[in-house]
């Protein structure tokens, strides 16, 4: 049961990650033509048919995928969390906060994984042209601690700091909302 369970749970993020990469393709546009942001863009296209979702925007920023990444994930923790035997009590409220917080989780995985990438990419010469895509999607995150902090010679430290201040902030809303979050 625990075992699929967590498939489950590892489907629904899967999914969820895949909207919140489409935002942050959206956003960046620098490489809209590469091949992989072409097919994140296929894969998800079928949600962004449906009349009235990419009317979800402020300024230019289009936060459509950001918010079905949310209703995914707080439909899937809500069916779950009603379908599942257990008495939870108020189960629409926990399904809501959990699927807000495994959207949450999923953008920080998203963005420790890419900056990642990033990281060990730009060491290989081989590797340069993902590093440097990479680089171009988390940008909109890290361009601003890059302005504050700006490379030290041919040392960029804003990848370190925003890198900690993933972590810390996973920490923090571990001891907030702690089975919640370990759950996801």
């Amino acid at each position: 049961m625990l075992g699929t369970l967590s498939l489950f749970i590892y489907l629904a993020e899967a999914v969820v990650i895949l909207f919140l990469l489409r935002f942050l393709i959206d956003l960046s546009s620098n490489y809209s033509y590469h091949p992989f942001s072409n097919g994140v863009r296929s894969f998800t296209n079928f949600i962004y048919n449906i009349p009235g979702i990419n009317a979800v925007k402020i300024k230019s920023v289009n936060l459509a995928p950001i918010f079905v990444a949310l209703i995914i994930s707080i439909v899937f923790w809500v069916g779950f969390l009603l379908l599942a035997p257990i008495g939870v009590g108020n189960q629409i409220a926990f399904g809501i906060l959990e699927g807000f917080l495994m959207a949450v989780k999923c953008f920080g995985y998203l963005l420790v994984t890419l900056m990642l990438i990033q990281a060990l990419c730009s060491w290989l010469p081989a590797t340069r042209e993902i590093s440097y895509y990479t680089s171009t999607l988390t940008q909109p995150i890290i361009g601003p601690v890059q302005r504050i902090i700006p490379p030290i010679g041919m040392i960029d430290i804003s990848l370190m700091i925003v890198l900690l201040a993933l972590y810390a902030l996973d920490s923090l809303f571990r001891n907030i909302f702690t089975l919640f979050w370990i759950i996801i």
